[in-house]
């Protein structure tokens, strides 16, 4: 109830690691919002607020991954409306490029861990195209988390993150 808007939600790679099923099934008794490849009307009005939310590639490989991206992405627009302004959430941080071919307003990605090793705020194993913070591409505002776990049992010069976004209308 304190959140009128509602909570929303989009699968990762953990969570399709981990009784999927179970976890599903818990998430549909819930009032949560679940977004795959799918996109919903958040607010009305004559610049509709919509989320758009993308599953998870479980695919291997770049052309793959590529595929699945665009497959996912393009399902997730069908019948936003053309004014709209769209918030893509995406687990994987490369989703922040499609949502910039599309003209999102925001993307707020995860998956990396902040890649888990830092110094001054700096990855120091910087895989992903996209590791942490704040990504400007285009006219979209991209957000990569660096996540509240860890790939070891250990974090260093990455520390765990809760980030809090405020929303207003121009």
């Amino acid at each position: 109830d304190r959140f009128p808007f509602g909570i929303w939600f989009i699968y990762g790679n953990h969570e399709h690691r981990r009784n999927f099923e179970a976890l599903d099934a818990a998430l549909g008794a819930t009032r949560i919002h679940k977004l795959v490849n799918a996109s919903a009307v958040v607010q009305d009005g004559a610049r509709p607020l919509v989320f758009v939310g993308v599953d998870y590639p479980r695919v291997h490989g770049d052309e793959a991954f590529t595929a699945a991206r665009k497959e996912f992405t393009d399902a997730a627009w069908n019948g936003v409306p053309q004014n709209a302004i769209t918030i893509l959430l995406a687990h994987h941080p490369e989703f922040i490029d499609d949502g910039a071919a599309r003209g999102a307003a925001l993307v707020l990605t995860g998956h990396t861990h902040g890649c888990q090793f830092g110094c001054f705020g700096v990855p120091l194993l910087p895989v992903f195209k996209y590791n942490r913070g704040l990504v400007h591409v285009k006219n979209t505002l991209g957000y990569v988390h660096s996540g509240n776990g860890s790939w070891f049992p250990y974090r260093i010069g990455c520390p765990p993150e809760i980030a809090y976004f405020t929303l207003r209308r121009k």
